[in-house]
């Protein structure tokens, strides 16, 4: 694996103990020294705003850093390993280990000309849901490098990618509960009986809507959480890509499923949606 830690430029802010002092070197030598990485950050997955805030917590947070940086190596070493031995990863996983201002916890991007792991170490998680939340995301490196990040942004792609995710993470780490795939933690197994009450509604939204773009209402309150839906659980398109990439799982090996571009993956959800219904 090729990983870019922040951490040690982190450690060094420990060292400051006047918190305005702190703060303006958060911005002009933390950020500074990894400006490619914070761009990319607060292009989509963080926000300025919370500098202020992440720079007060780093007296709490420095003295646990350092454990935290290589229980994420480890994990990351791990999922890369397991990937390639199943034969769903090739070449190294590209990491960035940062610290950032506690607004996500992982996510894949491009950075440099490759698709990166990012990893959040301030927002990692406790085990075993860390070890999940780093495989999930691993895999979406996995499947951009088979051509995934290519695919048009709609509801289907979420979908496929999304649950995919979800479903090879099963594999990986077995014997937890639902939660623990879909939200990183032990808590919302309420809301998967939600999900399991309201299958029926959910397909029937995705299976209209698989040719809707992201952006779109209609599709973002399948993956995220809007204020304004009352008909169907928040993110419950993670709960249904889950179900029905399973599905599809058990018809054909998970390398195959990662070749297969949108069009073949769009006719298989298409499929089993009016199975489900």
């Amino acid at each position: 694996m090729r990983v870019t830690s922040t951490v040690d430029a982190y450690l060094g802010l420990a060292s400051i103990a006047d918190d305005r002092r702190r703060r303006a070197a958060w911005t002009e030598t933390y950020e500074a020294a990894y400006r490619g990485i914070f761009e990319t950050y607060y292009r989509g997955w963080g926000k300025r705003e919370r500098s202020l805030a992440a720079a007060g917590d780093v007296p709490r947070l420095a003295p646990t850093m350092r454990e935290v940086e290589q229980r994420a190596r480890g994990l990351v070493r791990h999922t890369e390993q397991s990937f390639r031995a199943t034969g769903l990863l090739d070449d190294d996983l590209d990491v960035v280990l940062m610290v950032g201002g506690h607004t996500s916890n992982g996510w894949v991007t491009e950075l440099d000309g490759r698709e990166v792991l990012f990893l959040a170490l301030e927002f990692l998680g406790a085990p075993p849901y860390d070890g999940v939340l780093v495989s999930h995301e691993a895999f979406h490196v996995a499947h951009a490098r088979h051509g995934a990040g290519e695919w048009t942004e709609n509801c289907s792609a979420s979908l496929f990618q999304e649950g995919i995710a979800v479903a090879i993470s099963r594999e990986l780490h077995p014997g937890l509960p639902n939660s623990a795939y879909l939200w990183f933690d032990g808590e919302h197994e309420a809301w998967v009986a939600d999900c399991e009450r309201a299958r029926t509604k959910i397909a029937t939204r995705a299976l209209a809507e698989l040719d809707t773009p992201y952006d779109d209402l209609l599709v973002r309150v399948l993956f995220t959480v809007q204020d304004g839906e009352r008909d169907l659980p928040p993110r419950a398109g993670y709960w249904l890509g889950d179900l029905l990439l399973r599905r599809l799982l058990d018809q054909h090996p998970a390398r195959e499923l990662l070749g297969w571009d949108h069009v073949a993956a769009r006719r298989a959800l298409a499929h089993e949606l009016r199975e489900l219904i």
